[in-house]
């Protein structure tokens, strides 16, 4: 029997002629795909949700219960999606999306790799769990230590999609991040405890966007100048190439150096890339009064 997929060509002149309508085809053709799409995330975030029920401790306690730290039910499911079967890429993956609540799209721009490569991952590392045969369970204390970094990883970009949300009408998600400053005042940020901190963070993990952040740092205790000097190696290969953050930073690194013509089309190339709609006001506003600066 033919699968509906395939039957996408109305009536034609000829099997392999030009179809009586073309126009009606692609039409025709283009509904049958979108329809086919659609199908596939329905069935993707059902598969997710049976996955997350499966993986919920089957007694919980009751609302009101006071529960120790060390019994806390969102530490516990933390560290068991944190599977001594996986990689740590897709430990941390299928932890941001089972228990920390965010979507394939957003744990997607966080890693800097497309949707569908994300779901990809989520989708084996599920598989990859059952093959296993290891079971779900909180490890001992001795086998705790394995799974830490982990952890700490996945609480880092919680808190990194809470503090800029990668999308939507809101810049935070205040669900997923607390007190992120220590400052009274801006002009009393210890910058060179802040880059000394990025510092070590960046030989723990290697990632571009904690050496973006880095080189904002560096900018805040050197200067614009060195600022921009270290953001070029990051324009020119690698994961952040072209995207949003980097143009925003360089924008505002030229705006501080004195190039406000440079600075002015940076923030707006940045608002053109970014899904956020409060960075593109923000970026666009930018633009407008750095214009104005200049006349």
């Amino acid at each position: 029997m033919q699968s509906r997929r395939h039957c996408w060509r109305p009536a034609c002149s000829g099997r392999d002629g030009l179809p009586a309508s073309p126009r009606g085809w692609l039409i025709h053709v283009a509904a049958r795909r979108l329809t086919d799409e659609i199908r596939a995330e329905i069935a993707r975030r059902r598969r997710e949700a049976v996955v997350m029920l499966e993986m919920t401790p089957e007694a919980a306690p009751p609302p009101d219960a006071v529960v120790p730290a060390d019994q806390d039910d969102t530490l516990n499911l933390l560290v068991m999606c944190c599977h001594p079967a996986l990689t740590r890429p897709s430990a941390i993956a299928l932890t941001l999306r089972a228990v920390g609540g965010l979507s394939t799209a957003e744990i997607a721009r966080a890693f800097l790799v497309p949707e569908p490569t994300m779901a990809q991952r989520i989708s084996r590392a599920k598989a990859s769990i059952k093959a296993s045969g290891i079971p779900l369970s909180r490890p001992s204390p001795v086998k705790l230590n394995d799974r830490l970094d982990a952890v700490l990883h996945v609480l880092y970009l919680i808190f990194n999609e809470g503090y800029t949300a990668t999308g939507g009408a809101t810049l935070q998600r205040t669900d997923l991040s607390a007190v992120h400053a220590e400052a009274a005042r801006a002009e009393d940020t210890d910058w060179p405890q802040i880059l000394a901190l990025y510092g070590v963070l960046e030989r723990i993990a290697d990632n571009p966007m904690v050496t973006l952040n880095r080189v904002v740092a560096q900018s805040m205790v050197h200067g614009a100048a060195a600022g921009l000097k270290a953001l070029a190696p990051l324009d020119v290969a690698g994961r952040l190439a072209g995207h949003h953050r980097l143009h925003a930073v360089r924008a505002h690194l030229l705006e501080r150096a004195g190039d406000r013509a440079a600075a002015a089309t940076q923030y707006r190339v940045a608002a053109g890339k970014t899904p956020s709609l409060p960075e593109q006001r923000y970026l666009l506003t930018r633009a407008a009064v750095v214009d104005t600066l200049r006349s």
